[in-house]
């Protein structure tokens, strides 16, 4: 449908998949399960960071670790073949289970650029443009593995509930946030904007003032308030 043909036109090739030969099968205890678990765990985690003081080693980086993952196969392969047609219909897919999503972002964000630092396919970036944080979307790129929006601290990014198919086709880059950097007026660093749960009373207090530094400045007054009704008790 989306390729502009009739079904009949379209061959479809079984291919079996291959018997892979087993080793014999050992019980494993649930303590020894969760040992081997934890040291696979932190031999990972370590050999992902680099060493202090040793910058000239050639280990791999974190960003390294994350971004190193082999390339779907049959992914690839239609990629491939919608590339040979001219033109594709617009076809909205479900986005759950598909091989790529659309994302929205919302006044939320913080431009921590977290999102796309854990981007294993490299589908966000972002950029500092002119005093603005840009951030921007590749749908081709998307592999629909949710993680930006499950390590999105403030709840901006939310997959769209249906994606379109003929992005994968289409080597394009759609800007889905922008926003101007201000600088904080207490710590002195660089931010985007603060998310109404963190705002303070007051626009004139609000203004200029990060999001990290309005969140510690709750939690201390949320901790002098503790501490006053304990005492007047």
């Amino acid at each position: 449908e989306m390729m502009g043909i009739e079904k009949d036109r379209l061959i479809i090739k079984r291919i079996p998949l291959q018997q892979l030969s087993k080793a014999p099968e050992k019980s494993v205890s649930r303590r020894e399960f969760f040992s081997v678990f934890r040291a696979k765990a932190a031999e990972v985690a370590v050999t992902s960071l680099p060493d202090v003081g040793t910058g000239g080693d050639e280990k791999e980086t974190f960003i390294g670790a994350i971004t190193r993952r082999p390339e779907n196969f049959k992914r690839r392969l239609l990629i491939q073949a919608l590339e040979g047609f001219p033109s594709l219909k617009e076809m909205h897919i479900p986005s759950t289970d598909a091989m790529l999503a659309e994302i929205e972002v919302s006044s939320k964000c913080t431009g921590c650029a977290v999102c796309a630092t854990l981007c294993p396919a490299g589908a966000l970036t972002q950029k500092q443009e002119g005093g603005k944080f840009c951030l921007s979307f590749k749908p081709a790129l998307c592999t629909n593995c949710r993680i930006c929006e499950e390590t999105c601290m403030p709840g901006a990014i939310k997959i769209k509930e249906t994606a379109r198919l003929n992005y994968l086709a289409e080597d394009m880059e759609i800007r889905v946030f922008e926003t101007e950097r201000k600088t904080c007026s207490v710590c002195g660093m660089d931010f985007v904007s603060a998310p109404e749960s963190l705002q303070l009373s007051g626009d004139a207090i609000t203004n200029g003032i990060c999001p990290l530094c309005i969140s510690r400045h709750k939690k201390q007054m949320a901790f002098v308030q503790n501490g006053f009704v304990k005492t007047s008790t």
